[in-house]
């Protein structure tokens, strides 16, 4: 399923796939600067949690102005400092992000 906002259409499921996003879109690359993608890994939301999410629109990326629900059992891609959402690719923030 691709949804609308994606970064990454189609999401990211791998951490290579992540690593041919940013090798192929420029947009992905930057957005992606602050992620180690040698370390990402790959883990299951244990629990329900609000975050701020980033969402694509063309070629610009911008931030929820309030947090959304990740569900429990969710996959998400980490290298234990940034985190991607991996149904879509948009990364996740604890606190608000700009713009």
């Amino acid at each position: 399923m691709v949804f609308p906002w994606s970064v990454v259409p189609g999401g990211v499921r791998t951490r290579e796939a992540a690593k041919q996003a940013v090798d192929k879109d420029p947009v992905v690359k930057d957005h992606y600067r602050a992620v180690d993608i040698a370390k990402l890994r790959t883990e299951l939301l244990s629990k329900s949690k609000s975050a701020y999410v980033s969402y694509r629109r063309g070629d610009q990326i911008f931030w929820t102005r309030d947090p959304v629900l990740l569900k429990a059992g969710e996959t998400i891609f980490t290298d234990g400092e940034s985190t991607i959402r991996g149904r879509c690719g948009n990364m996740v923030s604890e606190t608000p992000r700009l713009p």
